[in-house]
């Protein structure tokens, strides 16, 4: 589409678009390659043994692992991993390129384009480049020819040919990825940029977070078939929507920050997503971190969490079907006590007998049980945990408002 929008370029901090000076308008014809095309083209995989640069598949057809000494062999595995990572990454956009060439050639290209995003995805791309490379967010008035996408679609691992292509078409078409709530949107740009500020960081142009509604409302539509497509009797949806609203009201009892209660309802919405059955289990925690939290990596950050905060969230999740082990290396313990408290608390399911206040961490949660045992009692009286799960949670912030 050809239009004028005012939108976001993350570049490294030394790359040359520092020359951008406020009001100078750039014509960004898509003539040149970008820096990212410029990265993939140059990258040449090398390994450095006895003092020297050698060519690594050479070095591999070479020198066998047993002549290489310990600091080597590592160095020979980061470099066998970023040069396929590398190669895929090379392969993806040729042909990514061809299926534009030949069916969507009113498109800009991925290789000449300057890559831009809306304000609304600000976080998530700052906080990907920035982990590499310190980073700073340019603003833009542009006018010329756009293509948002979603990057979910760029292949990260090497998959079948056919792949490649089907993910290319959906790339091309503009499709949102199945698999992921919430789409990384990038924005392929040629035509005139004016530049109209600079941040260092998206809290300088991103002031006001999320309101609750609109994280109820999120998290409500992820209480779907989608992300439980097993039904496990005793962990199922309808659990871990009283789980979340059992995390709910414990962060309203205990006058939580904003934070802290987003932190608690991603843990409670991961805990069991990666429940195979209902028997005793310690890994699906940690199952659930691995198989299923990258999907929603993109959505929690625009929700107002930064990689520390996920970083707590995976430990909590991973350990919560642990047996308690409240030592310091833990990140955030309360965090980890109102997971386990919420999930206990809703054991009521199973009969009253099987909720011992005594293995409660909480005192909040000990006062908590008697509202946990009507929540759950509600709870059977409906079939759609989505909209239980809207209305009760608002329920709870128009309570502690």
């Amino acid at each position: 589409m050809s239009d004028r929008q005012v939108l976001y370029h993350v570049s490294n901090q030394d790359f040359a678009i520092d020359y951008f000076n406020e009001n100078e308008v750039i014509d960004w014809s898509g003539d040149q390659f970008n820096q990212n095309t410029i990265n993939l083209r140059g990258y040449r995989p090398q390994l450095a043994v006895a003092d020297h640069s050698i060519d690594l598949i050479r070095a591999l057809s070479s020198f066998g692992p047993e002549l290489l000494d310990l600091g080597e062999r590592k160095e020979l595995i980061t470099h066998v991993t970023d040069a396929l990572t590398f190669t895929n990454r090379r392969l993806v956009e040729n042909v990514f390129e061809s299926i534009r060439v030949k069916h969507f050639s009113h498109l800009p290209s991925r290789a000449h384009s300057i890559y831009l995003t809306n304000r609304q995805h600000i976080r998530y791309w700052f906080q990907e480049l920035n982990r590499v490379n310190p980073s700073v967010i340019y603003e833009f008035e542009c006018e010329g020819t756009f293509h948002a996408a979603d990057a979910s679609w760029i292949p990260e691992q090497i998959v079948p040919s056919d792949d490649y292509t089907a993910q290319a078409f959906n790339y091309w078409n503009g499709k949102s990825h199945p698999g992921y709530p919430n789409p990384s949107t990038e924005i392929l740009f040629v035509g005139k940029l004016r530049k109209l500020n600079s941040y260092s960081h998206p809290k300088e142009l991103i002031a006001d977070r999320p309101n609750y509604s609109q994280v109820l409302e999120f998290f409500a539509n992820c209480l779907s078939t989608k992300y439980f497509p097993k039904a496990n009797r005793g962990h199922d949806m309808d659990h871990t929507s009283r789980v979340m609203l059992n995390s709910l009201k414990l962060c309203s009892t205990l006058n939580l920050e904003y934070s802290e209660v987003i932190k608690a309802l991603c843990a409670a919405f991961l805990h069991d997503l990666s429940r195979l059955h209902d028997s005793p289990c310690e890994i699906h925690g940690q199952l659930a971190v691995i198989q299923k939290l990258p999907q929603f990596y993109p959505t929690w950050l625009n929700l107002g969490l930064d990689d520390d905060a996920i970083e707590e969230i995976k430990a909590v999740v991973t350990l919560h079907c642990k047996k308690d082990n409240f030592h310091s290396d833990i990140p955030n313990i309360q965090l980890l006590k109102t997971l386990k408290d919420a999930d206990a608390l809703d054991r009521i399911r199973f009969g009253e007998e099987s909720l011992d206040k005594n293995y409660l961490r909480l005192s909040a949660s000990r006062n908590q049980i008697q509202w946990a045992k009507a929540l759950f009692l509600r709870s059977i009286k409906t079939d759609n945990p989505s909209q239980f799960f809207l209305k009760e949670a608002n329920k709870i912030i128009k309570t502690s408002g």
